[in-house]
């Protein structure tokens, strides 16, 4: 993948995998959390765009670049991720008769 030539969020081809999630705690050394503000967002970003692409080979820089020139992008992200949050949240079982919810983090 080349930054210079994604127009839209879509050619992003974003999943949500452990893979950008090992990543983004291999770079920040600790998992996400919103308190982790615009940085956070920004590193979760790039992470589920190096790890959805495996192939691909982006700079940070190069990706801080593309975002200045594609400024929709993080909140297009923002938006796509409490998508997919919300989605798994709803494809969890529900818990036994007697069995206690885990706790929301």
């Amino acid at each position: 993948m080349n930054l210079k030539d994604v127009k839209s969020f879509e050619e992003l081809n974003l999943k949500q995998t452990l893979r950008a999630h090992i990543l983004y705690e291999q770079i920040m050394g600790h998992p996400f959390v919103e308190s982790d503000g615009l940085n956070g967002i920004v590193m979760l970003f790039y992470s589920y765009v190096i790890g959805s692409n495996r192939d691909t080979n982006i700079d940070y820089n190069d990706f801080l670049d593309f975002l200045d020139e594609h400024n929709n992008m993080i909140g297009e992200f923002t938006q796509w991720i409490i998508k997919v949050n919300d989605n798994n949240k709803l494809t969890e079982p529900e818990p036994e008769p007697g069995e206690a919810k885990e706790a929301e983090v």
